[in-house]
């Protein structure tokens, strides 16, 4: 789209408004980004000396991804990074399993796990401004004040009785 503006002297220049991209294109990009993330992130393992079981980063994106990202977008995100890894690209944790057979062998269930916990999430409670009277950072960018902490974690314990001062 083009408009004409013209200039104080009588020149006109043409401006171009620069759309934004279709909205199912840019879903497109975080998936495909986001399965980028958590293959990268599947890679990324320190070895235990007591386990045979390494250390891993693939839990990282799953709880991050499932934080920034609608619950819609997650489930689709780990969907398309479990069909890369079906079809045999090398986004798992390096195993001698490839392929759809690593997702049926020792952590097949977890990895199909990973779309699951974003599927029936509820929405995110959605923004209102802040108000004078919240008190904490979470409650003025929406989120109830069942869902934060409490200032003193320990306010809540029961306190002991007291000592009697001995001289």
């Amino acid at each position: 789209m083009n408009r004409e503006l013209s200039h104080p002297q009588g020149l006109s220049h043409e401006v171009a408004v620069q759309a934004r991209p279709a909205p199912w294109l840019r879903a497109a990009g975080i998936v495909v980004l986001g399965s980028a993330f958590a293959a990268v992130c599947a890679h990324v393992s320190v070895p235990l000396f007591f386990t045979p079981v390494p250390l891993s980063l693939a839990p990282l994106p799953v709880l991050l991804l499932g934080l920034l990202l609608t619950p819609r977008q997650a489930a689709a995100t780990f969907a398309a990074y479990l069909a890369e890894g079906a079809l045999g690209l090398p986004v798992f944790a390096p195993s001698p399993l490839s392929g759809l057979a690593h997702l049926f062998g020792p952590t097949g269930g977890y990895l199909l796990a990973y779309p699951v916990p974003n599927v029936d999430s509820p929405p995110p409670p959605s923004p209102r401004p802040p108000a004078a009277s919240s008190s904490s950072p979470a409650e003025r960018f929406g989120w109830p004040r069942s869902h934060t902490l409490p200032s003193n974690p320990f306010s809540r314990l029961p306190s002991l009785p007291s000592c009697p001062e001995t001289h």
